[in-house]
């Protein structure tokens, strides 16, 4: 289900972690992937927002395609490592994610 989970992630951005963490409560490693892919593009998200509003616009230029290649790359890598059975504990989010949702 995780491998399936950060898939649908490319292409729904949070909405689908959002789904999977409000249905496999009671798995625990799919609740914690889909927290750790939830956490993920919402930060990424913000971030993006936020440097093309305070940049002016121009900010898109650089935080677009950036942000485009970290949607899809972290994603592709976590369904990679859980495709091995092994936890993805996304880099600078991760640590985040565990305080928010306490897995």
């Amino acid at each position: 289900m995780t491998i399936i989970m950060w898939v649908i992630s490319i292409f729904s951005s949070f909405l689908g972690p959002l789904v999977f963490l409000l249905i496999f409560r009671e798995r625990r490693f799919v609740y914690g992937s889909s927290a750790q892919a939830l956490t993920f593009h919402l930060i990424l998200a913000v971030v993006v927002i936020a440097s093309i509003i305070l940049t002016l616009g121009l900010g898109a230029i650089i935080t677009a395609p950036l942000g485009t290649i970290l949607g899809i790359g972290v994603p592709v890598v976590a369904a990679i490592s859980v495709s091995n059975g092994r936890f993805y504990d996304v880099p600078i989010t991760g640590a985040l994610s565990r305080k928010f949702f306490s897995y």
